[in-house]
């Protein structure tokens, strides 16, 4: 930020439930969908100095919480110009006690993209490593999703994949460091 490659931008790192995957639970008793986008976004916007508008707002994670990334982000397309998900577990089946294999199905991103294709056209969306290749299978616009050596540690992911985080913010946002 100081350097002036990336806008000044408030992150906010929310830690889900060990198996909480992001979303409400099916029988209502684990509400971490709800939270967020209920509670903690109206709280971050009322406690600090945001831009309160889809345009200026992105998500994004790693792993379980690259689940919770597109998952929110495809559903809540309305409150998220950009959505990222590292290495996402985007895993056919649950054991985790969210819900039924159905309810699984209907909350997974690949369902909510198919579900929002035409909303998430105009939203930006970004796949690193494994499991990029579903977001080129229900042709949402893309941004360097890529599939190689399948890395999952983010140690691995640092380097080139954090150099390409930066890029993509600057372009979803408009931001040129020039």
């Amino acid at each position: 930020i100081r350097s002036g490659v990336m806008p000044p931008t408030i992150i906010v790192l929310a830690q889900g439930l060990n198996t909480g995957w992001y979303l409400d639970s099916e029988d209502g008793r684990f509400p971490m969908e709800s939270v967020i986008i209920e509670n903690l976004i109206p709280h971050i916007d009322a406690s600090y100095r945001t831009i309160a508008r889809r345009e200026a707002r992105a998500i994004e994670g790693h792993s379980m919480g690259g689940y919770g990334a597109l998952h929110l982000g495809f559903r809540h397309h309305r409150l998220f110009a950009a959505v990222t998900g590292n290495s996402p577990a985007l895993v056919e089946r649950n054991n985790d006690n969210i819900g039924s294999q159905d309810y699984w199905q209907r909350q997974s991103p690949s369902t909510l993209a198919r579900e929002n294709v035409e909303a998430l056209r105009r939203q930006r969306a970004q796949v690193e490593q494994a499991g990029a290749e579903f977001i080129v299978r229900i042709r949402i616009r893309a941004y360097g999703a890529r599939v190689d050596h399948g890395a999952h540690a983010v140690a691995e992911l640092r380097g080139e994949a954090a150099g390409m985080h930066v890029e993509f913010r600057n372009v979803s946002f408009g931001y040129d460091p020039g």
